[in-house]
C-alpha cells in the first residue's frame, strides 16, 4: 500500500504471508524418515513507513516492522511409548514432540538410520524493528541523524536422538574370533549385532552422535539491539565531496526467560573437583556458573559492550571531467547473533546427554545392551549374560536438562567436555575495511575501473574455541622423548589426585594420563568457549573492470580480481564444510 496523505506526508504499508509444507520421505513405511520428516513453515511480516517533509530541506522518516516465523519439524512417530520396548516408565521423560523410537544406525550406504530421520525442531521467532531517520540539508552539508531498535525473541528446541541412537558396526559378531585389546574385531556383521542388542560406545557416527540420548530444553531467548548514527555528506567544492560518519551500537546479548544460561569464570575455585595441582585436595581453577550468580549479576551470558563506536570516512574527487578518484575507511562491529554457539538452546544446562556404555574393557564383554545395563557374561557366548538394571541407560533413565535446578558446577564436571560463554573476557569482534578506486572514461565508449580493497578482522569468533589444550612446551618434550625412544611422560598413567571428587567417568577413575594435569583446567576433558574472539583475518585485493556500452543497448563487461585472504577462522559451521 502506498498512500499520499498530503503533499508533505506519504504512507507505505505491506503485509506478507508465506507458508510451506514439506512432505516426509518414509521409504520403508516404518515412520523412520530419510533425512527428516514433515516440515511446516509459516511466516507473517508487517512493515509500515511514514515519510514527512517538514520543509524541502528537512525530511523525517520512520519505519516500523515486525515478523513472526514458525517452523516445526515433526517426526511421524513422535509421542512413542518407550515402555512398549520393555524399558522403565521414566524413559518416557522426554516431551512427546521429540520422543520417538530409538534410532539404529548401520555402516551401510544410504542407511536411513544415519540420516536424522527422527529429528524434531520447534522454532518460534519474533522480530520487532523501529528505525527513525532525519535528513537535514544546510548549505554544502547533508546531515543524516537516526537510530535503530530491534527486539528479537526466539523460542527454540532441536534434537535428533531424544530417545537414543545406537550404532552397530559388527564388532560383536566378528568371524575372526573373540576380540582382544591387541586384536580388534574385524569381519563381523552389523545387523547381527543389532539382533543381539549389542551396540557401540558413545561417539560420532557419520553425521550425528550415537551411543547416547540428547534431550533439549524448550528455550525462550531474547536479544535487543540499539544503535545511533550521524552522517555528513559535505560538498567541500565542485570537485571534492567528503562523507563523514559515526555509528554507536549497543548490541544486547542473550538472556533467557527462565535464566537458564551459564558462563565460565577462569579465576574461580572449582566447587566440585579438587586435585588439579597434582596432590589430593589441591584446588582447581575455573568453574561453571549460572547467570545471576558468581561474578555475573546480570541475566545475560555475555556482557554488554559499551565501546562499539564505528567511525566511517570517505571521499570522492573529480580529477577532471573523465576521471573520478574515490576512497573510504570504516569500522564495523560483528553482530552478536553471528556467534550462535552462545544461543540459549546450546547452553550446557539446556541440553542433557545420557551416554550409553556398551563396554568397559575394549569390547571383550558387553556392559550394556538395548535391554539392560550392568551386564555380566554367564557363558562363553555373547548371547548368554545377565543385566542388573533394565533399559540401555539403567534405572536413571533418560536424563532431562537441569536448567536452573541442581548444582551447575557438578553438572559441568560430570559432563567432562563442556562449552561455556566467556562472560568475563569475550573479546568482541570487528572488521576494518578500506578501499581506493579510480574510474576513467576512455575513448570509443569504454569505461575503466581500477580499485584496491582491503580488510582486517579482529577478534573474529569460531563456533567455539578450545582453551584446555596441553601447552606446546609439553608437546615438544613429548616429541623429543618419542624420537629418542624414551617413554612419553605426558602419556604415562599415574595415580589420579582427582579420583575422590570428580563425578566424570574418565577424570574420576583411579588413574589418569599424566598430561591431563598439564591442561589449564584438568577437571575437564574438554573446555571450549563459545563466541570467544580468538582469531583474525586479512584481505587484500586488486579489482579491475572494463565496460563498453553499445548504442543498441548491449553491454560488454570484462572483470579481473586478484585477491589474497589469510585467516585462522573461515566458518562458524565447520561440520557442514
Amino acid at each position: 500500500m502506498d498512500q499520499n496523505i498530503s503533499d508533505k506526508t506519504r504512507l507505505f504499508g505491506r503485509f506478507t504471508y508465506f507458508g510451506l509444507l514439506d512432505l516426509p520421505t518414509d521409504p520403508f513405511g516404518t515412520g523412520l524418515c530419510f533425512d527428516r520428516c514433515a516440515e511446516n513453515y509459516h511466516t507473517k511480516a508487517l512493515a509500515v513507513d511514514v515519510n514527512h517533509a517538514f520543509t524541502p530541506t528537512t525530511i523525517f522518516d520512520i519505519n516500523i516492522a515486525g515478523s513472526r516465523f514458525v517452523y516445526a519439524r515433526a517426526p511421524i512417530l513422535s509421542g512413542f511409548d518407550l515402555t512398549s520396548l520393555g524399558w522403565p516408565a521414566n524413559y518416557n521423560a522426554p516431551p512427546d514432540p521429540m520422543r520417538t523410537p530409538p534410532t539404529p544406525a548401520f555402516p551401510f550406504p544410504n542407511d536411513v538410520g544415519k540420516s536424522q530421520g527422527n529429528s524434531a525442531i520447534g522454532d518460534h521467532n519474533t522480530q520487532y524493528n523501529v528505525t527513525p531517520a532525519l535528513t537535514v540539508i544546510r548549505g554544502k552539508h547533508t546531515f543524516q541523524i537516526g537510530g535503530q531498535y530491534e527486539l528479537g525473541l526466539d523460542n527454540y528446541f532441536q534434537t535428533n536422538i531424544a530417545s537414543g541412537a545406537f550404532a552397530f558396526s559388527g564388532s560383536w559378531t566378528t568371524s575372526t574370533g573373540a576380540p582382544t585389546l591387541t586384536n580388534p574385531a574385524t569381519g563381523g556383521f552389523a545387523f547381527a549385532d543389532f539382533l543381539l542388542g549389542l551396540s557401540q560406545n558413545q561417539g560420532s557416527f557419520v553425521n550425528q552422535n550415537e551411543g547416547e540420548a540428547q534431550v533439549p530444553a524448550q528455550t525462550a531467548g531474547r536479544q535487543t539491539y540499539r544503535a545511533f548514527y550521524f552522517n555528513d555528506n559535505w560538498h567541500l567544492s565542485p570537485k571534492l565531496t567528503l562523507n563523514l560518519g559515526l555509528r554507536y551500537e549497543l548490541q544486547g546479548t542473550w538472556s533467557e526467560r527462565f535464566d537458564r544460561l551459564t558462563y565460565f569464570d577462569p579465576k574461580a575455585i572449582n566447587a566440585t573437583v579438587t586435585g588439579c595441582g597434582g596432590t589430593v585436595g589441591s584446588s582447581c581453577n575455573g568453574d561453571a556458573f549460572l547467570v545471576k550468580t558468581g561474578r555475573n549479576h546480570s541475566r545475560n551470558n555475555l556482557p554488554l559492550n559499551k565501546k562499539e563506536f564505528s567511525p566511517r570516512v570517505g571521499f570522492a574527487y573529480s580529477f577532471d571531467p573523465k576521471t573520478v578518484i574515490r576512497g573510504g575507511y570504516g569500522i564495523f562491529w560483528i553482530p552478536n547473533y553471528v556467534s550462535f554457539g552462545v544461543n540459549p538452546d546450546l547452553d550446557l544446562v539446556n541440553l542433557a546427554r545420557t551416554p550409553f556404555t556398551a563396554t568397559k574393557n575394549g569390547g571383550l564383554t558387553p556392559f550394556s545392551t538395548l535391554d539392560g545395563t550392568q551386564c555380566t557374561l554367564l557363558a562363553a557366548t555373547f548371547a548368554t549374560f545377565s543385566c542388573a538394571e533394565p533399559g540401555p541407560f539403567g534405572l536413571g533413565g533418560i536424563v532431562l536438562p537441569p536448567g536452573r535446578n541442581g548444582n551447575t558446577s557438578a553438572f559441568a564436571a560430570a559432563a567432562g567436555s563442556v562449552r561455556l560463554a566467556p562472560y568475563l573476557d569475550p573479546k568482541e569482534g570487528y572488521v576494518q575495511q578500506w578501499n581506493f578506486d579510480v574510474q576513467r572514461q576512455l575513448p570509443a565508449g569504454f569505461f575503466a575501473d581500477v580499485a584496491y580493497a582491503g580488510s582486517h578482522g579482529v577478534h573474529l569468533p569460531q563456533f567455539d574455541t578450545n582453551v584446555n589444550q596441553i601447552p606446546d612446551s609439553f608437546v615438544t618434550q613429548a616429541a623429543s622423548e618419542f624420537a629418542a625412544g624414551q617413554p612419553v611422560t605426558i602419556a604415562q598413567p599415574i595415580a589420579n589426585p582427582m579420583a575422590l571428587t570428580s563425578p566424570n567417568a574418565t577424570i574420576g577413575g583411579p588413574t589418569i594420563i599424566a598430561g591431563q594435569l598439564n591442561r589449564p583446567y584438568p577437571q575437564y576433558t574438554g573446555l571450549t568457549l563459545a563466541g570467544f574472539g580468538c582469531c583474525g583475518s586479512t584481505y587484500n585485493s586488486l579489482q579491475v573492470s572494463v565496460t563498453r556500452r553499445f548504442q543498441g543497448g548491449g553491454t560488454l563487461l570484462v572483470a579481473y580480481t586478484n585477491a589474497k585472504l589469510l585467516s585462522n577462522t573461515d566458518t562458524l559451521t565447520s561440520w557442514l564444510e
